[in-house]
């Protein structure tokens, strides 16, 4: 992304601007216009409408007495109201003797006949509900077009107010009817048009992700002489952020600070999450640290919107210090900084720390939300506490948390990485019970649960049920569809889904490429075996081209490999990269091709696609296969093996303590076929002295002295024939790992 050059406006004497609690304070900077505060606002309306003599209250009007969530604050949106601190800015562009004339009783009831009240009494119908609702009506039922509009307001010829006006726009659906109506109103000579209302149909706008309607408009109001305020530019904004401009988001607020309209709070929390939204992570901490270096106070939107920048930097140590800052300043911690903070601890692994924390938002009485419970379910997830996610669940549905479907799939998300069927399905049958439907992504998830274990005709019952509900199953509900077919060993309905598949438009994704690997490397050889291989060269013909050379070169050319894999790995998204290799591997094994599968294992390290498989410590060496097929893990502890004999060869410091780590096998293509067992029987079938961990499944651990021994044994070994090993006199340990093979 381009990067575009703006300045930011920080004022001397940053006191004379308005604290968090009363974000529209004069400022000496700030027009005239702009220092009408709402409380002014209210107390004159009020005044006013005791003018009229029996004339009811207006109902407050969506955008100005509802209190709506500004939409521009991002995650913090659909946890924590707030009032939207522009909202009666509208008033303000009015003269006060305008003001007084349109909205005085005497000077309307003379001119239109009004309708009296129970008491006898004439009150103006001009400033009834009545009159707007029928207008507001009107506008409703029309046609969402011009020629829609302007047929359903023929013949209209009442007066209408800035108020009026406002609550017609706010009230309609739609941002086509918005905006229409605001043409038929400029079309018109008799209707003022101001500041405020310009910034109701740009609001439209924004949130019909209309941003060229939206700028036209904002260009508009600056050519007619109305002045931009802060409502306006963070429309715009915000507007922009939909709209993934993120660009011309900055430009507008460089436009901003071009002119004598201040930021403020809200335009403030706006750029930051614009800029933390769209990668800009470094900008956005920047422009926070000037403000608080000039004696701005942020308030709890903004604490959120920082901790969820410092996340995707991956940075818990600054959400931890923007925490004591807040206690320093008096702004209290939100459930948004909570959620975001604890999200950040169990994706850096500190999953005791974010657990306390989480108790630590409890005794704050700060109560959880749908978002909170779905952090956690991920987190317990992760570990493999998938028991301690359901505890979770419960209690705080015992306790009045209010759940969502977006939490019932997080959980049955977990169950399908367990493969625990039974609990998903009562999880799905509760979405019901609860008054809500299955979306479209708890379908998936039901669909990942039945294919986990091989449940064909339960996956094409969820298929058909995802149709019926309007959905379109797509490569995602067919890749489902394929995995249940290898987890149950029928490939012969494979070809058969894919081609119904490609028969529907449906465009084949990384996900689907890896799953017919997968089923190719389990298929018996035959007329079956190739025909996967055929939709293998219609779902990607570059990975074809590399199982096809697999299959008929006698030997692959390193070099050759290298190119080809890099290229092909470019292409899939980050979490398809390592079931691609995977699967390659599977094959390459399975097929007596040690070299290949070394090899492909050598390349997968070097383009980082499989990282984090050992660890180095003085006093501990680790392996780590717990995201690895059969035959890739049997791959790489082979590899590193033989290079844990190589060091001892070298006469390198051994450490104390060897680990193989398996994890507690997430994923099974049979019941009991995990991934710990099949270690644990390869490595007694070596007859290697490694011991599974008694207090925690899937970890195998060996001492350096009875490994030694065995290692010494393995003399005759043909390393060479394996992984091509090349003696080096100066090369370290950490040289001879899985990189080298």
């Amino acid at each position: 992304m381009a990067q575009v050059s703006y300045s930011i406006f920080i004022p001397s004497s940053y006191s004379a601007l308005s604290p968090p609690a009363q974000p529209f304070a004069s400022s000496p900077t700030r027009r005239a216009t702009t220092t009408l505060s709402l409380s002014t606002f209210r107390s004159t309306t009020s005044s006013i409408r005791a003018e009229s003599a029996s004339a009811p209250a207006e109902e407050g009007i969506a955008g100005l007495d509802a209190d709506p969530t500004p939409s521009w604050y991002g995650h913090v949106a659909e946890e924590q109201q707030s009032v939207d601190p522009h909202v009666d800015r509208w008033w303000e562009s009015q003269p006060s003797d305008k003001q007084q004339e349109r909205f005085s009783s005497s000077a309307h009831t003379n001119q239109y006949n009004g309708r009296k009240t129970p008491s006898g009494q004439r009150r103006n119908w001009y400033l009834t509900n009545d009159f707007v609702n029928d207008l507001i009506m009107r506008v409703g039922q029309a046609e969402a077009s011009r020629e829609g509009i302007e047929n359903a307001l023929e013949g209209w010829r009442e007066p209408l107010t800035p108020r009026n006006i406002v609550k017609v726009i706010s009230r309609v659906d739609g941002w086509q009817k918005a905006f229409y109506f605001f043409e038929w109103l400029k079309s018109r000579d008799d209707y003022d048009i101001n500041t405020y209302i310009y910034n109701v149909v740009m609001k439209a706008l924004q949130k019909g992700k209309q941003w060229q309607l939206c700028e036209q408009l904002a260009e508009e109001m600056i050519r007619e002489g109305f002045v931009p305020d802060n409502f306006t530019y963070s429309i715009l904004i915000n507007c922009a952020k939909r709209c993934n401009l993120p660009d011309k988001a900055l430009e507008w607020f460089q436009r901003m600070n071009a002119t004598e309209c201040v930021p403020d709070q809200v335009t403030y929390n706006c750029i930051l999450d614009v800029l933390g939204s769209c990668g800009r992570m470094e900008e956005a901490v920047k422009l926070y640290e000037q403000l608080r270096k000039s004696g701005w106070q942020p308030d709890s939107v903004t604490c959120g919107t920082m901790a969820n920048v410092f996340a995707k930097m991956d940075d818990h140590w600054a959400i931890e210090k923007l925490y004591w800052d807040m206690k320093e300043i008096g702004v209290e911690p939100n459930v948004v900084y909570y959620n975001t903070y604890i999200q950040a601890l169990s994706r850096s692994g500190r999953l005791t720390l974010a657990a306390n924390t989480f108790k630590q938002m409890e005794e704050a009485g700060i109560q959880p939300t749908s978002v909170t419970l779905t952090i956690l379910i991920e987190m317990y997830t992760r570990v493999g506490a998938i028991q301690k996610a359901f505890e979770v669940f419960e209690r705080l549905q015992r306790e009045g948390l209010v759940v969502d479907v977006i939490v019932y799939n997080s959980l049955i998300s977990a169950c399908a990485e367990h493969s625990l069927v039974t609990e998903a399905e009562s999880l799905f049958d509760r979405i019901y019970e609860q008054g809500s439907r299955p979306n479209e992504g708890t379908y998936r998830c039901m669909m990942s649960v039945y294919a986990s274990k091989g449940m064909v005709k339960e996956v094409r019952d969820i298929f058909e049920w995802l149709e019926a509900d309007g959905y379109n199953p797509g490569s995602q509900a067919y890749t489902s569809l394929i995995r249940a077919c290898k987890q149950a060993l029928e490939f012969d309905k494979v070809p058969e889904y894919f081609n119904e598949m490609i028969s529907r438009g449906c465009v084949p994704n990384e996900w689907l490429c890896g799953s017919l690997l997968a089923c190719f490397s389990m298929c018996k050889p035959g007329d079956v075996h190739r025909s996967i291989l055929d939709c293998v060269k219609r779902c990607n013909p570059k990975v074809h081209d590399i199982v096809e050379k697999f299959l008929d070169s006698q030997h692959v050319e390193a070099d050759w490999l290298q190119e080809k894999l890099a290229n092909v790995i470019s292409e899939f998204q980050l979490d398809t990269r390592r079931p691609l290799l995977n699967s390659l591997i599977d094959i390459c094994w399975q097929a007596g091709r040690m070299r290949e599968s070394y090899q492909i294992l050598r390349i997968g390290r070097s383009l980082k696609v499989y990282e984090n498989l050992e660890t180095f410590l003085d006093s501990e060496w680790r392996l780590n296969l717990r995201t690895l097929s059969f035959s890739s893990a049997e791959c790489a502890l082979e590899s590193w093996l033989n290079s844990l004999y190589v060091a001892l060869y070298k006469g390198q410091k051994m450490p104390t303590l060897l680990v193989v780590e398996t994890g507690s096998g997430k994923r099974r293509t049979v019941e009991k076929a995990r991934l710990n067992g099949f270690i644990y029987s390869l490595l007694k079938k070596m007859d290697a002295p490694f011991e599974e961990d008694e207090s925690e499944i899937g970890i195998f651990k060996a001492t350096c002295s009875a490994l030694k021994p065995w290692l010494e044994s393995r003399k005759g070994y043909p390393l060479q024939d394996f992984v091509g090993f090349r003696h080096e006199a100066n090369t370290d340990f950490h040289d001879l790992s899985l990189n080298t093979f």
